[in-house]
């Protein structure tokens, strides 16, 4: 379960630093008991995320959205 929210500033509809929250393991296949916070600097979209759920389900993407590449730490 992914649950977050599409903007980090309400004021300034502002899609950076997105607050995330990923719920279960996929049957071990993802990491646990886990807080990670990625450099601001480093922009990371969401779609990496995303790219990275796909790949532990078995589907395989070359890119969705403004992805850059999968997130390795989940």
């Amino acid at each position: 379960l992914v649950y977050g929210a599409g903007q980090s500033d309400g004021d300034l509809h502002s899609p950076l630093d997105l607050p995330v929250l990923l719920t279960g393991k996929l049957n071990g296949k993802i990491k646990g008991d886990q807080y990670i916070d990625y450099d601001p600097k480093i922009k990371q979209p969401l779609m990496n995320l995303h790219m990275a759920l796909l790949d532990k389900a078995g589907v395989r993407v070359d890119h969705i959205g403004d992805s850059t590449g999968m997130l390795t730490d989940i």
